[in-house]
């Protein structure tokens, strides 16, 4: 048996958050959540470019402690360096030397981008509401520019999509 380390990325409410604990119940398997929700959450004044790095790092440290403690099953990754890579883009026109080499160390066995093609949720972190489909697109172009393999979800039936795609990852 082995492990299957799997992320979930894309624009803001898209049906990440939900599908994880969906596809972690189906599976009875681990997920990690998104560590920028926590940070953002503690903290007072607006997030700067340092913000966005220090979530990365810390990000990165989760995977890595829990892909270090366990040997078999499945992982669900509420995000991925995708996220913050973008969000420095997007937010700062900048480019992160940290980010960037995060980027390129990650190693999943499956990225599911979610096109976001539901109704949009206020949420106080929430940032563009009439952006996503934009979003989307600097996700998708930004995979195909580094010729990384995606699985695009849309639609009302994500999770059947998911699961059937997870199916092919036999853990013996």
């Amino acid at each position: 048996m082995k492990l299957v380390k799997i992320a979930i990325t894309g624009p803001e409410s898209s049906g990440k958050t939900t599908l994880c604990s969906q596809l972690a119940q189906h599976f009875s398997c681990l997920k990690l959540d998104e560590f920028a929700r926590e940070y953002l959450e503690k903290t007072t004044q607006s997030y700067t470019l340092s913000d966005v790095e220090k979530i990365a790092e810390l990000q990165w440290k989760i995977w890595q402690k829990a892909f270090n403690e366990k040997e078999r099953g499945y992982i669900i990754c509420d995000t991925e360096m995708s996220v913050p890579k973008i969000w420095v883009e997007d937010k700062f026109s900048s480019n992160s030397p940290t980010i960037n080499k995060l980027w390129k160390k990650q190693s999943f066995d499956l990225i599911f981008l979610c096109y976001p093609d539901i109704p949009w949720e206020s949420d106080p972190l929430r940032e563009d509401p009439n952006r996503r489909e934009e979003l989307f697109v600097k996700y998708l172009n930004l995979f195909n520019r580094e010729g990384r393999k995606i699985e695009i979800l849309k639609g009302s039936n994500k999770l059947e999509q998911a699961i059937q795609k997870i199916g092919f990852f036999k853990l013996d």
